[in-house]
């Protein structure tokens, strides 16, 4: 059941970030909402330092905005921003490749 709940999740999580990409005209602002939007939806984290549960950081960061604790916010944004370069690096080269063919 856990499997298709994170299925369903990364599905949503790939459209609605296709869809935010559809509404910008120029490359650059179209890849780096696409990248922003897919890492921020897709990127998971442990949910306290320590603990073996994982949960996506975009939950996080509501609980922690709910409960004014900004010690966590830094903790998440490592791996928001690799996963982010990564996805537009990727972005980037598929584009790229395309291009070429």
């Amino acid at each position: 059941m856990i499997y298709l709940a994170w299925t369903t999740y990364l599905g949503l999580s790939l459209l609605i970030s296709l869809l935010t990409r559809s509404l910008f005209k120029k490359t650059i602002l179209r890849k780096i909402t696409f990248s922003l939007t897919l890492s921020f939806f897709i990127t998971s984290w442990f949910i306290l330092p320590g603990s073996q549960d994982i949960a996506p950081i975009i939950s996080i960061f509501l609980l922690s905005y709910l409960e004014n604790s900004d010690n966590s916010i830094l903790r998440l944004l490592r791996p928001l921003g690799f996963i982010f370069f990564v996805i537009l690096t990727f972005d980037y080269l598929y584009g790229y490749l395309k291009s070429r063919n």
